[in-house]
């Protein structure tokens, strides 16, 4: 039995991963018990304690937020494997180039012809999300473009973050013309929008996109325990 701890099952990216995992999981004669710590640290830390008790072969997790601490199962967990997001242990961690790609992303939107850039990202409480906004303000400024406060916005990596947060742009006196976002199904809300988007999921045409990989780390943190 492996454990499979994510923040959220309704994100598209781990609906993906989980079904990687599983598929994987089963061919070599394991069973996955799906867990939504919905980057609750206190839930995390229970579905963990559970994960013990039950005598799990393996935990498969993407960390609630950098306070998640694996100390306690390393010594009685056959194998813990991260996805997505670090931690400090020294255990295997799958994870994506954050900077690489959302380089790409932002240097795809301004090849576009793109200069009135936003960024819709994760909670500021995650590296993962600090460093998207990072790389997307540093290249903005790089290739002399404004990467002002009002285009930055912070999210929860959910449908309704991504809304809020695309709302709140689009109704700027000054909307931006292309949207770096990480946020799930972001494109049903920006298919009006005559600029461009980069992100984690496809968006309606015209515009410029860009697909987060999911396939290759499923199956990757799958076949680790």
């Amino acid at each position: 039995m492996i454990a499979l701890i994510l923040p959220d099952i309704e994100n598209p990216f781990f609906t993906s991963l989980a079904r990687g995992v599983e598929d994987v999981a089963q061919q070599h004669g394991y069973s996955v018990v799906m867990c939504n710590s919905d980057d609750d640290i206190d839930k995390e830390s229970q579905y963990l304690r559970i994960a013990m008790s039950d005598r799990m072969a393996g935990i498969i997790i993407c960390p609630a937020d950098e306070t998640t601490s694996l100390e306690s199962v390393l010594g009685s967990i056959g194998s813990v494997v991260v996805v997505d997001r670090t931690v400090r242990e020294d255990v295997d961690q799958v994870v994506l180039d954050n900077d690489a790609v959302s380089r790409r992303a932002v240097t795809a939107l301004i090849k576009a012809g793109r200069t009135r850039i936003a960024c819709v990202t994760g909670p500021a409480k995650t590296l993962t999300a600090r460093t998207r906004a990072e790389v997307w303000r540093r290249e903005l400024t790089a290739a002399g473009l404004h990467a002002s406060d009002d285009l930055l916005a912070y999210g929860n990596f959910r449908v309704d973050g991504g809304r809020t947060a695309t709302e709140r742009l689009l109704s700027l006196p000054e909307p931006p013309d292309g949207i770096l976002t990480w946020a799930p199904r972001t494109r049903l809300r920006l298919s009006p929008m005559p600029g461009g988007c980069c992100g984690r999921h496809a968006v309606h045409r015209p515009s410029t996109a860009a697909s987060r990989p999911v396939d290759p780390r499923r199956r990757l943190s799958g076949d680790r325990p």
